[in-house]
């Protein structure tokens, strides 16, 4: 893990005044919520970043929204990315949800039998969290009683599978190939019935949210979709655990929806830099190396009796605040 460079820490400590203030006041749960690293297109100071916060404030949850590499290159090159990154990653034993670009397109197909998985996915990000996780999946919830909160860590490369799947059942998209999505709705639905009404769930996947107008219904992509369905039908039950809030990263953009039903979905910006800080977002600086401006991700503070939900940025962009 890097040292901090010194030009942080009056940002750093800033930011810590805030948090702490926050966690004063009456906080059910917090988490460190980093997305879209592009660990080849990063300067790589998140993780340290990160553990600061930590021993500065005791929140411990590290959550990672996907995308850990760029992805589309030859399998050495992929896996060799992808072992640096969970290596910088390891101290914070984070839980990391799947994203599009993790896949890496050019491998051939990926299954849970492989060295992917196997290798570094289960050993690496799911072992942190074995009894969380279904077997052979890359999806798993994690409960925090004292909080009344459980936690989905949901599959992107499902979704690409049940959207994009062949006929013979087989759901392979380019070079992926998983379970089907359908699979993981169902998982959703059983598990959150099994709450009680009094508890909250929160959904993390990678893609939730594209580049279009900021309203659910105008949402297309039968990616994201059948997801907030299942979520809004889960919101609608008044027996039914509350939905606290969805989070997503891919579209490299800070931006959030509130569903019909009443929860938001938060989407987060990318950490990375290079194109993908400037090419999605036109309104985010570009991320600057040598600056409190070359990263970027939420400390996420959940007060359930205040139903309102505190995101304070770390490094470019802005704080911001919603309620469920």
């Amino acid at each position: 893990m890097k040292a901090i460079p010194s030009y942080w820490i009056p940002h750093l400590e800033e930011k810590l005044q805030k948090i702490n203030r926050i966690a004063a006041e009456g906080v059910t749960d917090s988490f460190i919520f980093i997305s879209d690293i592009h660990s080849e297109n990063n300067t790589l100071l998140s993780p340290a970043l990160a553990q600061y916060i930590k021993e500065k404030t005791g929140i411990d949850r590290v959550i990672i929204g996907g995308d850990l590499i760029n992805g589309n290159k030859e399998k050495e090159k992929a896996l060799a990315a992808m072992n640096a990154i969970l290596d910088e990653l390891a101290p914070l034993r984070p839980y990391v949800v799947r994203g599009n670009h993790d896949q890496n397109t050019d491998w051939g197909p990926i299954t849970p039998e492989n060295f992917f998985y196997d290798t570094l996915y289960r050993e690496r990000v799911l072992g942190i969290a074995a009894n969380v996780c279904e077997p052979g999946k890359f999806y798993g919830y994690l409960d925090v009683p004292e909080a009344k909160l459980r936690y989905f860590f949901l599959d992107t490369g499902s979704c690409y599978s049940e959207a994009f799947g062949s006929m013979d059942g087989n759901y392979d998209w380019v070079g992926g190939r998983t379970a089907p999505y359908q699979e993981q709705l169902v998982y959703l639905k059983a598990k959150a019935s099994e709450l009680p009404s009094d508890w909250g769930i929160i959904a993390v996947q990678h893609i939730l949210l594209g580049g279009g107008l900021v309203d659910k219904h105008q949402i297309t992509n039968i990616i994201t979709g059948c997801l907030l369905d299942q979520l809004d039908e889960i919101a609608a039950d008044p027996n039914a655990p509350t939905v606290v809030a969805a989070f997503c990263g891919h579209n490299h953009l800070d931006r959030m929806i509130v569903s019909p039903a009443g929860y938001p979905v938060i989407s987060l910006t990318c950490d990375g830099g290079g194109s993908s800080s400037w090419d999605w977002d036109h309104n985010n600086r570009t991320r600057t190396p040598g600056t409190t401006e070359e990263q970027a991700f939420d400390v996420v503070q959940i007060d359930r009796a205040s139903r309102t939900i505190y995101m304070t940025r770390i490094g470019v962009g802005r704080d911001r605040k919603c309620r469920f």
